[in-house]
């Protein structure tokens, strides 16, 4: 089943990004042409439907790849590396908050052995050894909300930027779908943007902050630093730069 749901989901990536690719940043979002001058209401009325229109930009990234670390190092969660697949979502230039989902993320949790053991009272209990170990898991349901305050701050710079952020996800699948898992974060994402008319996406991201991940046995709540980096995104705006 896990084949098949991998070979599904980069059918649809690899496909989306055709399409993505084979076209101009400046025919994606065209402006309309201006229409001639018919009275001064009319006027007033374009000039404000045009502003409105550039209230909004859209973000789009197609593969993000990341590495992290838990403080402090121990228990079953030390290392993460993860993949996020076709995230998008809506920026409000006005006031620089924006909204990211995605349909498929993949976590791989590096640290100490879960296994079972007996609390005294008949139930079974997670308790971490000294073995390593290696959870795989995916989840379905991904959100995210973040604030881009340099704009508001009045510094234009497209191409930087640093996000408040808080995300959450859900519907994890490990060997079974878990509807007592999810994972909790907030924290500062600092890192670089590229645009290709008024879709934005980031190549490159630092996150910093706090991390919660709940699943069937136990919560566990620790300070998070990772890297994510897109190469597919990086690609092409290497591309359109060129």
């Amino acid at each position: 089943m896990k084949k098949a749901l991998f070979l599904g989901i980069l059918f649809v990536l690899f496909a989306a990004f055709s399409v993505f690719a084979q076209e101009n940043g400046e025919l994606l979002i065209q402006e309309p042409a201006p229409a001639p001058v018919q009275s001064q209401t009319a006027q007033s009325q374009q000039t404000q439907s045009r502003a409105d229109h550039h209230t909004v930009d859209f973000n789009l990234n197609f593969s993000n790849i990341g590495f992290g670390l838990f403080l402090p190092f121990d228990g079953q969660y030390i290392v993460e590396m993860s993949v996020e697949l076709l995230q998008f979502g809506i920026n409000f230039r006005g006031s620089g908050l924006s909204m990211n989902i995605s349909p498929f993320n993949y976590y791989g949790w590096f640290g100490g052995e879960k296994v079972l053991v007996d609390d005294g009272s008949g139930s079974m209990m997670p308790k971490n050894d000294s073995s390593f170990n290696m959870i795989n898991a995916f989840s379905f349901i991904n959100v995210g909300l973040y604030w881009s305050f340099l704009g508001v701050l009045g510094v234009e710079d497209d191409s930087f930027f640093i996000s408040p952020f808080i995300t959450f996800n859900y519907l994890f699948y490990e060997n079974d779908l878990d509807m007592d898992r999810f994972m909790f974060s907030g924290g500062v994402q600092g890192g670089i943007y590229g645009s290709s008319g008024r879709i934005k996406y980031k190549i490159f991201t630092i996150d910093a902050g706090f991390r919660m991940i709940k699943d069937e046995f136990t919560s566990t709540g620790k300070f998070f630093i990772g890297i994510k980096y897109d190469p597919m995104m990086n690609w092409w705006h290497t591309r359109k730069s060129n």
